[in-house]
């Protein structure tokens, strides 16, 4: 028992709990096949999305699956809270940005982490927040000038070259560029957003290893009917995952749109953000009991009050009270 048990402890981290359950109940439980075959690839996708055997003991047969909830933390100090709250994965995000939507954290802030977070890590990549629409020469969100967009891409070098990310944990970084179709007249061009796909594909590839999240930028399609178009472009430039509201305001204006979305991107995590408080909850949770339990996140930044003392701060009441809508324990 003494090989088991250090190798759990080597295991815990690098790889996620029930990842980790897995492996030691397939080895107490099937000690000659674990050591006489080598798992396949295959194999091992299923086990890193299936749920823990020990987590499906627990769960009623006709129970809606548990929903993974991620986290948006601005900061370290505040990533930590919600990690020892029970967030099963983090956005992070630089302290103080909360105001202006969220920006690329800073190196330092990762490095603190290294040795005290078990839990992935998704890192935001974001270099400016949200331009003043009234002006008319202000960009649109997620369209980045030239040196904006090497500013993104030396980010997402920079924290691969530091060290201060795991893929093994299941990191990632996040982010989404896009674009103006330049036919038509001058007055109808911020109408005519597009995907930037030659931008996306760029930092898609600068991230690999890691996971790639396209960020909200994708809500701007999510309004009309080129949802159903993007997501398999999105799938075909190497994106893993996408976050989204469904549209304007709370997600659960969009429910049975979400559900829609989560038919056509079964080959890409959907990531649902906003109005994580909302009752709707429980309508999420049964469609994503049809689906890979590893395919429907919901993220939620689960903060105080903006009237506290540092709006930033993370509420424990507000994510514990998430993580009994999402149906999970703290050990999932």
């Amino acid at each position: 028992m003494e090989v088991t048990t250090s190798a759990y402890h080597i295991l815990s981290n690098l790889a996620p709990a029930s990842f980790i359950q897995i492996i030691f109940y397939n080895l107490h439980h099937y000690k000659a096949q674990a050591l006489s075959t080598l798992p396949t690839d295959d194999t091992l996708k299923l086990m890193m999305t299936s749920p823990s055997p020990l987590t499906m003991l627990t769960q009623p047969a006709e129970s809606p699956r548990p929903i993974p909830l991620e986290v948006t933390v601005y900061g370290p100090y505040n990533a930590l809270k919600a990690a020892n709250f029970g967030a099963k994965r983090l956005l992070l995000c630089r302290k103080g940005s909360a105001c202006v939507g969220g920006l690329t954290p800073e190196i330092e802030e990762l490095e603190y982490l290294m040795d005290k977070i078990h839990i992935p890590i998704s890192c935001l990549i974001r270099p400016r927040g949200a331009p003043n629409a009234s002006l008319v020469d202000e960009l649109h969100d997620y369209i980045y000038s030239n040196d904006e967009f090497i500013e993104m891409c030396d980010s997402i070098l920079k924290l691969k070259e530091t060290g201060v990310m795991n893929p093994l944990r299941g990191d990632s970084f996040v982010f989404g560029c896009l674009g103006q179709n330049q036919e038509g007249t001058a007055e109808a061009l911020r109408e005519r957003i597009v995907l930037n796909r030659p931008q996306c594909s760029y930092l898609v590839n600068t991230a690999k290893p890691y996971g790639r999240v396209l960020n909200c930028a994708f809500d701007h399609f999510a309004e009309g009917q080129d949802w159903s178009e993007i997501i398999p472009q999105l799938v075909d430039i190497g994106f893993t995952g996408v976050m989204t509201t469904g549209g304007p305001g709370k997600f659960n204006r969009h429910i049975e749109l979400l559900g829609a979305m989560r038919e056509h991107s079964r080959d890409i995590q959907l990531i649902v953000s906003g109005g994580y408080r909302c009752p709707e909850i429980k309508k999420l949770r049964a469609y994503a009991h049809e689906y890979n339990g590893n395919t429907i996140w919901i993220n939620g930044e689960c903060l105080r009050p903006k009237r506290h003392e540092d709006p930033e701060t993370i509420d424990m009441g507000a994510v514990i009270g998430m993580m009994d809508l999402l149906g999970l324990q703290t050990t999932d």
